[in-house]
This record gives C-alpha cells, sequence and structure tokens, in this order.
C-alpha cells in the first residue's frame, strides 16, 4: 500500500463469480496479503452484473476490482494488483549462505527451470535431480528474502 492510500482508496469491492478460476485467484491474492474486499457474485447480483458490463465496455469480464477511488482492474494479475496496491514486486539483490550477493535474476537464471531444461536433452537423472533441487532451494532463498523486504 502507499503513503496516499486511506481507508476510502482501498475499499475494494471484487465482482465475480464463484465458478471463476481468475476471481479465485484475486480473492486469494487479497486474502494473503491481509487486504479486505468486498464480494459481489454476480450470477446471484443483477446490479452487479450490470456493473460489472457497464465498467467493461459491454463484456463480462471477470474478476472487476472498483477501488473506493473509482479506479477500476479488469481481470488483473497479481503482478497488476500488487503494483496498485503499491507493493514492491522485484528484490534488488539476495545474499547467500557464504555472504555473497547474487540479483535475483542471476540467480534464477543459474538455477532452476532453464538449467533443469538442459540437462534434461542430456538425459541424465542425476542432472536433472540436481537441477531440481538447486531450483527449489533458490525460489525458497527468494520467497524468505523477499519476506524482508
Amino acid at each position: 500500500m502507499t503513503d496516499s492510500d486511506t481507508p476510502d482508496t482501498l475499499d475494494i469491492t471484487v465482482y465475480g463469480a464463484y465458478w471463476c478460476p481468475d476471481c479465485h485467484r484475486a480473492k486469494q491474492f487479497l486474502g494473503e496479503h491481509q487486504i479486505p474486499y468486498h464480494w459481489v457474485d454476480i450470477e446471484e447480483d443483477p446490479e452487479g452484473e450490470r456493473f460489472v458490463i457497464e465498467a467493461n465496455e459491454g463484456k463480462r469480464r471477470i474478476p472487476t476490482l472498483v477501488f473506493g477511488d473509482g479506479s477500476v482492474l479488469s481481470n488483473p494479475t497479481n503482478a497488476e494488483l500488487a503494483a496498485r496496491l503499491g507493493m514492491k514486486t522485484t528484490a534488488e539483490r539476495l545474499s547467500h549462505d557464504n555472504g555473497s550477493e547474487y540479483s535475483a535474476l542471476a540467480l534464477l537464471l543459474a538455477t532452476g527451470s532453464n538449467f533443469a531444461a538442459g540437462d534434461v536433452r542430456a538425459t541424465s537423472t542425476k542432472q536433472v535431480t540436481s537441477a531440481a533441487g538447486e531450483g527449489a532451494a533458490a525460489a525458497l532463498m527468494i520467497r524468505d528474502h523477499l519476506k524482508t523486504v
């Protein structure tokens, strides 16, 4: 959240439907970040459905999120939602256990799926297992670091 956000601008209403996976994702994102919101199921609320259609130029695009300041996001990605909420979405530097620093991009490129994909072509089970383990370790390091920023 940014310094300019007040309870009015963070008064979020999520319009969606119980069967919509993107709606579940948006609600999960808000819940995981402990951001309160109002839920409107457009399958049960004709006024809510009309609002969504009007806000999306005649399309029934969900989830549609409305903020207290009147701004609207339609089917945002988690990154777009985080940016709207003023959350930091990138890590600048990560420290390794031995004290050396890696950029998050360099760490991801050095381990993880890019490395594992090359090993799969080499048909070495040991290399694939090693790469997958290194990728998982990198993901855990990134997750733990992001909790501190």
